[in-house]
């Protein structure tokens, strides 16, 4: 009995470690300032329908900055440099 009463309290150790962290992490995410690019093709439509419709914005993300790339190898070039922060491309 004693060996699943110190298993119970690790486990709980770990649960409210784990809540601590994430806690933390999502307000992170609400001060980080994102640059965003995608690919210039049809594809991308979802980032635009989410950006238009301030989905970015109701999860906590701050999109500073919505840029177009015309091929996909561009638009990897950006996020290798640092230009971007997050690319979506198809």
């Amino acid at each position: 009995m004693n060996v699943f009463k110190e298993s119970k309290e690790f486990g709980l150790l770990i649960v409210g470690l784990f809540l601590c962290l994430s806690s933390s992490v999502t307000f992170a995410q609400e001060r980080l300032a994102i640059g965003m690019a995608v690919e210039f093709v049809d594809h991308a439509a979802c980032a635009y329908i989410a950006r238009n419709r301030g989905w970015f914005k109701a999860e906590g993300l701050n999109i500073t900055a919505f840029d177009n790339y015309i091929t996909g190898m561009a638009l990897a070039a950006a996020l290798t440099r640092g230009d971007i922060k997050v690319a979506y491309s198809v």
